[in-house]
């Protein structure tokens, strides 16, 4: 990444005449080239602009992103902010960990309440090419923030949950690249960096900093004020793309829509499982597996959710490939199964041909559409609960543990 040199405010307002939103015009093409739906919004004045996204830091964290151009001053800013608060009481404690992965560019800052931002600001005269070089250098800058998020944030949470003190917390990182042993206090940090730049340049990348952790506290309370006065509306979040590594090694990125947010949510944070969701090219539909064990854990059912974010669909499949159904025992079966199907409040038992055989499906969908966002770039926290996959999840093996012991009640009985 270019090395940052901070330019003098009589520089950058001579090229600002000249070069009046065309950084906004580079992140508008990264963001076309990156196949990105977010389109950066202009500030009333005419002089800049903000792109909100959100972005998956790994499997557990959200962060609510944006990347902002300042045409007057010149100057390039990610901020990013993971949905953490840090209690007063660990304030200190998360800043001195902070402090030894301090960077020249990009870092975590705890502010006074407890709020986290990630700030990454750059001055477009130190690039090589300038404004040549602006799609580059987001990209650059948004795997850096994956990558430097990803390792602290955890370390961070465990520090504000009291799971771990800070020093423990350092310990377990001391291997870290971006590790430093011999730590030096924000006083040290600030006394050097003004050694390196004229007083006037030195400010002029504190004001850079400090309108970037501005805006993020001012959206945050524009979002607040707004979900108040529309409350019986969905309230306005940002979009949400997760990063995914194909086969080649190309990152490839993919907008998060509502229902899929949703069986992400349940996924991770309330089955504290490892985000395995696929989600289709198109992105309009995803589907997540997982083996569950039977009672007795002689066995395990298969698994599947799909959700459909056109028809605003959720599909569940539970299989049971563990004994096929014998073609002499098929009627006996079939009986079965339009007895359960009876007893179920939810779903329906099949028989579906699946090679080698004949196997057992649990099947059970439901259409969220009428009470789901309208909005197709809708895709934050979701207006319906991740409880509602939690309750599809449990009924259909409470549902499906039931039939499969008569099940195998009739595969076991000899036929006279």
């Amino acid at each position: 990444m270019a090395k940052t040199k901070i330019k003098s405010k009589s520089k950058s307002k001579s090229k600002s005449k000249s070069q009046k939103s065309t950084i906004t015009k580079e992140i508008l093409r990264w963001l076309e080239n990156a196949g990105w739906d977010e389109r950066p919004e202009e500030r009333e004045d005419g002089k800049g602009s903000t792109t909100y996204f959100g972005f998956m830091v790994g499997d557990e964290h959200k962060l609510n992103c944006m990347i902002m151009s300042d045409e007057e001053e010149g100057m390039l800013s990610l901020v990013a902010s993971p949905e953490l608060v840090v209690p007063k009481n660990k304030i200190a404690d998360a800043r001195n960990f902070c402090l030894h992965f301090r960077k020249e560019q990009g870092n975590l800052y705890i502010q006074d309440g407890g709020e986290i931002n990630y700030i990454h600001a750059h001055s477009i005269d130190s690039f090589e090419n300038e404004l040549d070089d602006v799609e580059s250098e987001i990209q650059n800058m948004i795997d850096e923030m994956d990558d430097y998020t990803s390792r602290l944030i955890t370390p961070i949470k465990n520090i504000a949950n009291s799971a771990l003190n800070w020093k423990k917390a350092l310990k377990l990182l001391e291997n870290d690249k971006f590790f430093h042993q011999e730590v030096k206090s924000i006083e040290q940090v600030t006394k050097e960096v003004k050694e390196k730049m004229s007083n006037e340049d030195y400010e002029s990348s504190q004001k850079s900093a400090k309108k970037a952790a501005d805006e993020v506290t001012k959206q945050k309370g524009k979002k607040m004020s707004e979900n108040k006065s529309k409350s019986n509306n969905i309230p306005a979040v940002t979009p949400l793309n997760r990063s995914e590594e194909l086969e080649d090694g190309t990152i490839v990125y993919k907008k998060v829509k509502p229902l899929t947010y949703s069986l992400m949510s349940w996924v991770k944070r309330h089955m504290n499982l490892d985000d395995t969701i696929d989600i289709a090219d198109d992105e309009n539909s995803a589907q997540f597996n997982i083996d569950v064990p039977s009672p007795d854990e002689d066995f395990s059912y298969s698994c599947i959710f799909e959700t459909d974010e056109e028809n605003g669909l959720i599909r569940f499949y539970i299989y049971y490939f563990e004994d096929q159904i014998p073609k002499n025992k098929e009627n006996k079966i079939k009986d079965l199964i339009l007895e359960q199907n009876l007893q179920c409040l939810t779903g329906q038992f099949q028989i579906v041909d699946s090679e080698p055989g004949k196997f057992i499906r649990y099947y059970t969908g439901i259409s969220v559409k009428d009470i789901a966002s309208k909005d197709p770039n809708y895709s934050g926290e979701f207006q319906i609960s991740p409880k509602l996959f939690r309750n599809i999840f449990e009924d259909g093996c409470i549902y499906m543990n039931i039939f499969i012991g008569e099940f195998k009640e009739i595969l076991n009985k000899k036929i006279n």
